[in-house]
């Protein structure tokens, strides 16, 4: 498969972050961000690591109520509530290329 380009941008506890990874699907994009997410990212949800944020997002990214839902009127894009340690950010997905 073809990998595809997804730009994440992650609300969370008054700031904005911003990351792209590439990955042939979109749920193994969202996995792959949450591994690989930067030391502001993991700080900012109050963690040490992001062993923990892979956890919470690797248990909701299937989830009715907080997993990904395609954004409705937009082309390849979704929303995720990610919820880690009692701190709730908000994550947009964009598909950027491919």
């Amino acid at each position: 498969m073809i990998a595809e380009l997804y730009t994440f941008v992650l609300d969370v506890n008054g700031g904005t972050y911003v990351s792209q990874f590439s990955e042939d699907d979109l749920r193994r994009a969202v996995l792959l961000w949450a591994q690989n997410a930067d030391e502001d990212i993991i700080s900012a949800f109050g963690l040490d690591s992001a062993g923990a944020l892979l956890d919470a997002v690797s248990d909701s990214i299937c989830d009715a109520d907080m997993g990904l839902v395609e954004l409705s009127g937009l082309r390849s894009a979704w929303f995720m509530y990610v919820s880690v340690n009692n701190v709730g950010g908000n994550l947009n997905i964009i598909k950027t290329a491919g």
